[in-house]
């Protein structure tokens, strides 16, 4: 099953993000989970993943975000739009507007390309290059080989998914994550990160098998318009079961390499995340967290793994 049209996928932009406030971005290297969707969210009306913990000391939101979006998405539910008002410290997984050229490059080639002398064609079959080549040309991907071959599997299988979003007209500039970042930059709040933009890098330099993900990459291509709808009327209609059918249960296919996937790009950060928030609980205060949807739905989404560990978490 494709792996980059569901929202935990992670995004590396090839072009910097327009800041719709006039704010410099200096991050072309910018992180994010893709749900990949197209057509019209009046977001003020929508159902979207919102939830509301509170304890005597704190309270923390939980936002599920899109992270490629259009103008359309705006304005948001002004439930959702008072709770960040009210908070003290937005948490991201990567304050992207907060890195510069010098970073941004160094974490492109440290961990998003292979070295000097060292090719993807060196990491995968003959019939799996040629498969890829034809899917590039059949969904016209405007990626010549001399990138594409210098990238590690990840990073490809996420610029794709990246690329076929934005031919859908979606755009990381309207992504709810960049929407709360640049509030909580414009109005000086405090901006807190549940990852980081090294460690989300990381991740995807480790992923593997190349020929496997490779072959997730192609099967995104050809499957990603039909996921489309779905998507965008679970969302809408916040319909936590059929957003987790799409968003997890398609990537795990029971082979030992989708369930490796499905660890590190959910489950594992899950349990990351919710130790983050724990330590926000423990600290006090209230907190506005932003992180892709697919992180928030199932037995092992954080609103879940929150409840399991004592909290009061109630779906808004």
């Amino acid at each position: 099953m494709p792996v980059a049209v569901v929202e935990c996928t992670l995004i590396l932009t090839l072009n910097k993000a327009k800041n719709s406030m006039k704010r410099k971005l200096t991050a072309s290297l910018a992180f994010f989970l893709l749900l990949a969707f197209s057509g019209t969210v009046w977001s003020a009306n929508d159902k979207a993943l919102f939830w509301k913990l509170e304890t005597k000391r704190a309270t923390v939101y939980l936002f599920g975000s899109i992270h490629l979006a259009d103008k359309s998405f705006y304005p948001l539910r002004p439930e959702v739009e008072k709770a960040f008002a009210s908070a003290d410290a937005l948490a991201v997984e990567a304050d992207i507007l907060n890195i510069d050229a010098v970073q941004e490059q160094r974490l492109l080639f440290q961990y998003g390309m292979y070295p000097a002398g060292e090719r993807l064609t060196d990491h995968i079959s003959q019939a799996t290059l040629q498969s890829l080549e034809s899917a590039l040309v059949k969904h016209g991907v405007p990626l010549p080989e001399t990138m594409y071959t210098r990238m590690r599997p990840g990073t490809l299988m996420v610029t794709l998914g990246y690329l076929m979003a934005a031919q859908s007209g979606l755009d990381a500039s309207y992504g709810l994550d960049l929407h709360f970042l640049r509030q909580a930059t414009e109005n000086n709040k405090q901006i807190l990160e549940l990852e980081g933009s090294e460690q989300l890098m990381q991740l995807m330099a480790s992923l593997g098998p190349a020929d496997f993900l490779i072959q997730e990459t192609i099967g995104q291509l050809d499957e990603a318009s039909e996921m489309m709808a779905p998507m965008v009327e679970a969302w809408k209609q916040g319909d936590e079961k059929t957003l987790e059918k799409i968003a997890v249960d398609s990537m795990d296919s029971g082979s030992k390499e989708s369930k490796a996937l499905v660890d590190a790009f959910l489950y594992d950060r899950n349990h990351g995340m919710v130790e983050k928030i724990e330590g926000y609980i423990a600290k006090g205060g209230t907190y506005f967290v932003v992180a892709g949807s697919a992180h928030f739905v199932g037995d092992e989404g954080v609103p879940e793994l929150l409840k399991k560990a004592g909290y009061s978490v109630e779906r808004r």
